[in-house]
């Protein structure tokens, strides 16, 4: 079941939108999701740093954030309609992209640019 919440994920009231390249902002709770579509000041810079560091190897349709409550801890999830994906979480250091190459099927595993498998 989808619940939009009138306050920040962090527990205090929402009081700017979320930035605009994040499509959503959700956590998932038990059987329910819980979109954030406001988020207080300190929240908002702390989502800003992070897509700063945001770096994917292709050009995403969609861009989602998820808030794990356990870890306190945000991740940048993307992908586009070819199955390339990407994320990025407040406690790594690189975004990891997979990207599929269209003409062999091949999906490559790139961090910071680099080539760190194939599969």
């Amino acid at each position: 079941m989808l619940v939009k919440s009138p306050r920040c994920f962090c527990g205090k009231r929402g009081t700017e939108p979320i930035p605009q390249k994040i499509d959503e902002l959700i956590e998932i709770k038990g059987e329910n999701i819980i979109e954030y579509p406001k988020v207080c000041k300190d929240c908002s810079a702390r989502i800003k740093k992070l897509i700063e560091r945001f770096k994917p190897s292709f050009f995403p349709d969609f861009v989602s954030m998820i808030y794990y409550r356990k870890s306190d801890t945000l991740v940048i999830k993307a992908g586009n309609e070819y199955g390339d994906r990407a994320s990025l979480s407040e406690r790594r250091k690189s975004t990891i992209s997979s990207v599929k190459d269209l003409w062999t099927g091949e999906v490559v595993f790139l961090e910071n640019g680099n080539i760190i498998g194939v599969f």
